[in-house]
C-alpha cells in the first residue's frame, strides 16, 4: 500500500488519494471525481431556477411544449436556454428572474437580480416560456406586452416559421421610440 499520510479522505466518497482536495466551506475534502458532481449539481439547480431546460446542440431548438423553433444560447453554466427570437424588449418591464443578456461570448445570461442599465434603450430578451402557447396565459402582473406577444404566439402556433436570422435585430419600446 502507498504512503497515505498527508492525504485527505474524500468526505463524500471516503478515498484518499492525490486528487482529494480541501474545497472548503460548506464541501470540505473532496476527491475529482465528487467535487464534478458537485458543480454539476449546482449547475443543474442553477438551469431549474433560470428555466434553462433547452435541447443541447445536435437537436432542433424546439420548445418541448409547443414544438416552435426557437433562439437556443448556451448558459455560463453549459445548460441551454429558448430565447424569443428576435424579441428585445426595454428591461424595465420584465420581471426579475427573467432578464437575459446575450453576452459578446454570444452566451445567454440570466442577469437574476443585478442592477441593469438606467438608460430606457438597454434592451434585454425574454425567456420563450413566459409566452408559450402551450401555457397558461402569462400572469395579470406582467406587462400587458407579454400578453400580446402570448397571443401572438396561440394565433401563429401552428404556422409560424422564424427567419433564418432568428436572432436579428427587433426591438419592442412601449413608447413607440426607436432606439435604433
Amino acid at each position: 500500500m502507498g504512503d497515505t499520510a498527508g492525504q485527505h479522505r474524500c468526505a463524500d466518497c471516503d478515498t484518499r488519494g492525490p486528487d482529494v482536495v480541501e474545497r472548503g466551506a460548506p464541501f470540505g475534502p473532496l476527491c475529482g471525481t465528487c467535487w464534478e458532481g458537485v458543480q454539476n449539481l449546482s449547475d443543474n439547480e442553477d438551469a431549474l431556477a433560470d428555466g434553462a431546460a433547452a435541447p443541447p446542440l445536435g437537436a432542433d431548438p424546439r420548445c418541448r411544449h409547443c414544438n416552435r423553433l426557437q433562439a437556443r444560447y448556451e448558459t455560463p453554466y453549459n445548460r441551454w436556454v429558448l430565447l424569443e427570437p428576435r424579441i428585445l424588449v426595454p428591461w424595465q418591464i420584465v420581471p426579475v428572474g427573467h432578464r437575459w443578456v446575450v453576452t459578446p461570448d454570444d452566451k445567454a445570461m440570466n442577469t437574476r437580480e443585478r442592477p441593469l442599465s438606467l438608460d430606457k434603450t438597454c434592451r434585454i430578451r425574454i425567456p420563450h416560456h413566459l409566452v408559450c402557447p402551450a401555457d397558461e396565459p402569462p400572469a395579470d402582473t406582467l406587462d400587458p406586452f407579454f400578453h400580446a406577444l402570448y397571443e401572438e404566439n396561440l394565433r401563429n402556433w401552428d404556422t409560424w416559421d422564424p427567419p433564418d436570422d432568428c436572432d436579428g435585430p427587433y426591438t419592442f419600446d412601449p413608447d413607440g421610440d426607436d432606439p435604433d
